[in-house]
């Protein structure tokens, strides 16, 4: 077996055809190089990517245009109100290195609705001059279901403080 995987696939496609069958799925094909089924996928994605319609990836970082509306709207505003623009990968690593944190995480904080640890909370609240529940808005959401599920929130620090004592 070769190591290479692009040779490998290359001979078993080539290995398919000899046999008469599909070079992707091995199904009969007759005369054709692809069966009739993948032919039909295949004309599909032709008419797609000549509509412009391309897979929708998961990861909006590799979106080709960066779009506001995908990301934290919040981090993003305080972001550029400092001066530092999330779509320039210089500024966002130097804004990651004042936290000691890598551009990907600062990323996720952005795109992917992380949130930061709470040791960070007070340098990035010093660093962009927003308290952290303006920052990352789903903090209230989980604070807001946590008090519907579970009752005020000062409950679980009553408690704490009568242990204390």
């Amino acid at each position: 077996m070769e190591n290479n995987p692009g040779v490998s696939m290359k001979r078993l496609r080539h290995e398919r055809r000899a046999r008469g069958g599909c070079s992707n799925c091995d199904n009969y094909s007759g005369k054709y190089y692809l069966c009739s089924s993948c032919r039909d996928e295949f004309r599909k994605r032709q008419v797609r990517f000549k509509q412009g319609i391309k897979k929708v990836t998961r990861d909006p970082r590799r979106l080709a245009v960066w779009d506001e509306s995908a990301g934290n709207k919040e981090l993003i505003n305080a972001l550029t109100s400092k001066g530092i623009s999330f779509r320039d990968l210089n500024q966002l690593k130097d804004f990651a290195d004042l936290l000691n944190r890598s551009t990907r995480t600062i990323q996720g904080w952005i795109f992917e609705g992380r949130v930061p640890r709470p040791a960070l909370w007070r340098e990035i609240e010093n660093i962009l001059d927003k308290p952290i529940p303006t920052l990352f808005p789903q903090l209230t959401e989980q604070r807001d279901k946590s008090i519907q599920n579970n009752g005020s929130p000062n409950q679980t620090s009553e408690r704490s403080n009568l242990h204390a004592n």
